[in-house]
């Protein structure tokens, strides 16, 4: 008693389809898809200007964390990092109180090659500057650190895809 040879392609071909379909049960979103490896890459905070020094130490060390979690180097001021940052907070106090955010990267050769940005919000409720910066917690510098750091890795991953430029001219 045999079964007809479509019987079994059939069977086969589901078979394929079946174990073909259990592999794509582990779908990763494309915004958590690493974008490339910035493992490696040296870099230094120069300078951050804008808030209080106590706040600047507690972000420096957001900064170093997060840094070191995607294996990013960060150097002291006088090393020889393959980039150079300059930070700028301010307090934005338009709508809700806010910290706007700005990371400008240099080059080796203080070519300003990034502008890394954001906004967190900040302190709500308190509006004289003083406040802002007393009341930004943790969670807060926290976040900015991800973000700049996120925004950091995409860079250097860019920078390092075949037929990048060295680096990306943004005026200033």
């Amino acid at each position: 008693m045999g079964c007809d040879p479509r019987v079994w392609f059939y069977i086969a071909a589901l078979l394929l389809l079946a174990i073909a379909a259990t592999g794509c049960t582990n779908i990763i979103p494309a915004s958590q898809v690493p974008l490339a490896d910035a493992s490696g890459a040296v870099v230094t905070f120069e300078t951050i200007e804008g808030p209080p020094a106590k706040v600047v130490g507690r972000l420096m060390s957001d900064l170093n964390e997060e840094a070191a979690a995607r294996q990013i180097a960060v150097v002291a001021r006088g090393g020889a990092p393959l980039y150079r940052i300059r930070g700028y907070l301010a307090l934005d106090d338009e709508r809700e109180p806010s910290i706007a955010w700005a990371w400008d990267v240099y080059d080796s050769d203080q070519h300003r090659a990034f502008r890394l940005t954001g906004v967190e919000p900040a302190g709500a409720g308190r509006r004289a500057s003083g406040a802002v910066w007393a009341a930004t917690d943790d969670a807060t510098l926290r976040k900015i650190a991800h973000a700049s750091i996120e925004q950091l890795v995409a860079f250097i991953a860019a920078a390092r895809a075949p037929g990048a430029l060295a680096y990306a001219p943004t005026g200033g």
